[in-house]
């Protein structure tokens, strides 16, 4: 089969003029999860333009229209047109309703539209039909109601140095000052108590363009973009901004699909936004793009952010400033407290909580196969809960079972056998004379490393860059406090982005003082989203993407990162995350 779809996405008005007869259009194929080759779409089994047939089977011819300098001006006129007349009076309502439908009207097994966008997207990416379900499907997990309300949330200099609570929202929030002479200040004043009550200091500064970029492989990372500028305006009270994206060659399929859903859903919703492909490249484009907008973001590759930062520097000037938001390349680990292991802890459900909790804990190592900064790469885990308890070894085999049936319901997808293969070989050949167990088979599909060895910074840098593919490492620590002076800041603050945790008294309603303080000492090492396990891969951009919230989007503020506790009582999540996974992988998929 060999399927055609749309990797752009125009309002109807810039479709009418832009999309007319004679229009060239760039097309890239895809098959097995790796682009082929460019030229116009071909049946199956036609010649290339160089000559090379186009392989049988499955496989996804993607378009977009080739847009000069005089249609990119074209476009921008038409949306400041469709800004000008959109509603803002009930903007803030419709696009929680629009999703609502969209996640009603198009999920499901039996959803003929549904499978066939998994088919498609398995084709173009390589990730699993099964895997994409799981991910994609659970969409109830993003709230735009939940990322509107924190666009309109203001903390208080409380936030300066202690977890203070967001309006309207589960979770607390925390702010670290890049300058430590400003922490000093902050410390010093934090003793007046008008001074605590006070907002931090924020200045407005409306974005009337946004303009995003997209990349990699992991399905609708352009769709956040869109969705997070478009959410985070209504909060203003003013109409939507012109929001361009440029969208991920490497999956251009997904945010197409469901802004065309939407469109569907609510006809005007999305007049001021723009979704296609233009070439890093094109310096006529780029220039005219970054020139005009108010707001730059992207989520890409440290290069490409460095070279898109190096255009905003040269456009903005003091009369047009340019505000960039520039997320590259980081890493996130897990944390299991020694609760999880104790003796005779079960879920409501009857489970052992070691078991439930490394099976959440191996999905945030699943889904995407660590291909994202959100994937999990190391666990901590927190030993001495007592007599009887189980040890760091019994949560590592725990997890081991969990990628095996995991790996049964979600498979990777194509290719990556190889590189497990390399890893373990490579791995056997380490514990041969060190306290290092490798705890999966070579047949396995991913890899379980037990690591008890006193690893320096460099050693531990080489173990985090060697988690891919579903490799995971099992850290064993005495408390979990040692964490971030021992082996987090070894990565680096620039590096640094989440942490899935488990921990914390069950027995506890609300935030454990023991995880809280925990919280402040990752949020000083420059983890920026501290969120439960099984909870990792799916981002909630309510609360803080890599050290900003949604409010930044259209102000500026002093320098420095927000660190956000993502849950106002972990166990209850934790629970509910395990039986919306059982139920969408089945009941036994995870269970001893």
């Amino acid at each position: 089969m060999h399927s055609q779809y749309d990797g752009f996405w125009f309002p109807a008005a810039v479709r009418e003029e832009l999309l007319t007869p004679g229009r060239p259009f760039e097309v890239q194929h895809f098959q097995s999860g790796a682009p082929l080759a460019g030229g116009t779409p071909l049946p199956e089994g036609a010649p290339l333009p160089g000559g090379e047939p186009l392989p049988k089977g499955e496989a996804v011819s993607v378009r977009w229209p080739r847009l000069d300098p005089e249609d990119w001006r074209r476009a921008l006129e038409i949306l400041r047109r469709n800004r000008a007349g959109a509603r803002a009076e009930d903007w803030q309502e419709r696009l929680p309703r629009a999703m609502r439908r969209l996640q009603a009207l198009w999920t499901g097994e039996d959803n003929p539209l549904w499978l066939d966008t998994l088919a498609a997207l398995e084709t173009c990416t390589g990730h699993s039909a099964g895997m994409l379900g799981v991910a994609l499907g659970m969409l109830e997990l993003l709230s735009v109601e939940d990322l509107q309300r924190a666009a309109a949330c203001r903390p208080t200099n409380t936030a300066r140095g202690a977890f203070a609570a967001m309006d309207g929202l589960p979770g607390r929030v925390r702010f670290f000052a890049e300058s430590p002479a400003a922490e000093l200040l902050a410390r010093a004043l934090l003793g007046l108590e008008g001074y605590r009550r006070r907002p931090l200091r924020i200045d407005r500064q409306p974005a009337g363009l946004v303009l995003g970029y997209a990349s990699g492989n992991v399905p609708g990372s352009g769709l956040l973009l869109a969705l997070l500028a478009l959410a985070a305006s209504a909060a203003t009270g003013g109409p939507p901004p012109m929001i361009l994206i440029r969208n991920s060659r490497r999956e251009p399929i997904f945010t197409a699909l469901v802004l065309a859903a939407l469109e569907m859903i609510d006809p005007g919703l999305l007049d001021t936004t723009l979704v296609t492909v233009w070439d890093h490249e094109d310096a006529d484009v780029q220039d005219l793009l970054v020139a005009q907008a108010d707001l730059v973001i992207a989520a890409a590759s440290d290069e490409t952010i460095a070279g898109i930062g190096h255009l905003v520097r040269r456009h903005a000037t003091a009369a047009h400033p340019i505000r960039f938001h520039g997320h590259g390349h980081k890493v996130s680990f897990s944390t299991i407290g020694r609760e999880c292991l104790q003796a005779g802890r079960e879920t409501p459900a009857g489970v052992p909580l070691v078991e439930a909790v490394a099976c959440l804990a191996a999905l945030d190592v699943a889904l995407w196969n660590q291909q994202g900064c959100l994937s999990s790469r190391v666990h901590f885990v927190e030993e001495g809960a007592g007599p009887g308890a189980h040890s760091a070894d019994d949560y590592a085999r725990a997890v081991a079972r969990s990628l095996r049936a995991l790996d049964r319901a979600m498979p990777k997808g194509a290719g990556h056998r190889r590189q497990i293969h390399n890893l373990y070989d490579q791995y056997q050949a380490v514990a041969a004379g060190s306290p290092l167990q490798v705890l999966s088979g070579y047949d396995d599909d991913f890899l379980v490393l037990l690591d008890r060895r006193e690893l320096s910074g460099e050693q531990f840098r080489e173990l985090v860059n060697a988690c891919q593919g579903r490799t995971v490492a099992i850290v064993p620590v005495a408390d979990v406090m040692e964490v971030p002076g021992r082996y987090l800041q070894t990565v680096g603050k620039r590096h640094l982005q989440s942490m899935s945790l488990a921990l914390g008294s069950p027995d506890v309603t609300g935030l454990d003082p023991r995880l809280v303080a925990y919280a402040g000492v990752l949020g000083a090492a420059g983890v920026t989203g501290i969120r439960t396990v099984g909870r990792g891969a799916f981002p909630q951009l309510a609360y803080s993407w890599d050290g900003l919230l949604p409010f930044d989007l259209f102000a500026r503020r002093q320098r420095g990162h927000f660190t956000t506790i993502e849950f106002g009582d972990p166990w209850p999540e934790i629970y509910a995350t395990y039986d919306l996974i059982r139920q969408a992988l089945g009941a036994g998929t995870c269970e001893p």
